[in-house]
């Protein structure tokens, strides 16, 4: 199963790349792909500055980063 579905989604949607997100957030495009595959955790200064990027609100930012928000 695939990990961090609504933030694959919201770089769809956004026609951003893993490795033109992950230059604009200052992280090399292997980290960011590790990170989605699930191998290593976001630090909250990477889900801050993802979510900068891809223009999204900081208050909704557990929607995109925390797997299993719908069932808290």
């Amino acid at each position: 199963m695939r990990k961090f579905k609504r933030l694959r989604r919201v770089m769809f949607e956004k026609d951003a790349t893993i490795k033109d997100t992950a230059k604009l957030a200052g992280l090399s495009p292997s980290t960011l792909t590790d990170h989605m595959a699930g191998h290593h955790p976001f630090t909250a200064a990477e889900m801050k500055a993802i979510t900068k990027v891809l223009g999204l609100k900081p208050d909704d930012c557990w929607r995109y980063f925390v797997e299993d928000y719908g069932k808290l």
